[in-house]
């Protein structure tokens, strides 16, 4: 199921968004691929743990926050801001 908020955008991206930054610079800052991040921002996939966290850490989000229907990180409930 891909979470959408109410302007239509992923949580990822509706952070990535409001920290004002572009996808390049997410990447850049969350060492992930841009490919990945694109995948990541539509809801087509699923990050690992590590990046899930890594994102997470990046946009100073909490991971549930950003992945809320994740069931592989039911047990990770904040990440250290």
């Amino acid at each position: 199921m891909k979470t959408k908020t109410r302007s239509g955008k992923t949580p990822l991206q509706a952070a990535r968004l409001a920290a004002g930054w572009s996808g390049l610079e997410l990447c850049r800052r969350g060492h992930v691929d841009r490919c990945r991040l694109s995948i990541l921002e539509t809801g087509a996939g699923k990050p690992s743990k590590a990046t899930a966290l890594r994102l997470a850490k990046t946009l100073r989000r909490d991971v549930r926050e950003l992945w809320p229907d994740f069931d592989s990180l039911r047990d990770l409930v904040r990440v250290e801001k």
